[in-house]
């Protein structure tokens, strides 16, 4: 759960810098982002549904 969230913030961070650097370079770095950006969210969405309905959803996932 933590990398979708880590690839979001990584995708804000890579999308102001392709504004830096400008032209077809940062135009290229911005759709990179944007993609990456839409993947994480995409997978951290997915995430979250499998944990809400797993086969273990209703029982308490901290017991070992």
């Amino acid at each position: 759960m933590l990398f979708p969230i880590a690839f979001t913030f990584i995708s804000i961070v890579l999308f102001f810098i392709s504004f830096i650097i400008g032209r077809w370079e940062g135009m290229g770095m911005g759709a990179v982002s944007i993609s990456l950006f839409v993947a994480s969210i995409i997978a951290l969405i997915a995430i979250v549904l499998l944990y809400k309905i797993g086969p273990n959803s209703s029982k308490n996932h901290h017991q070992y």
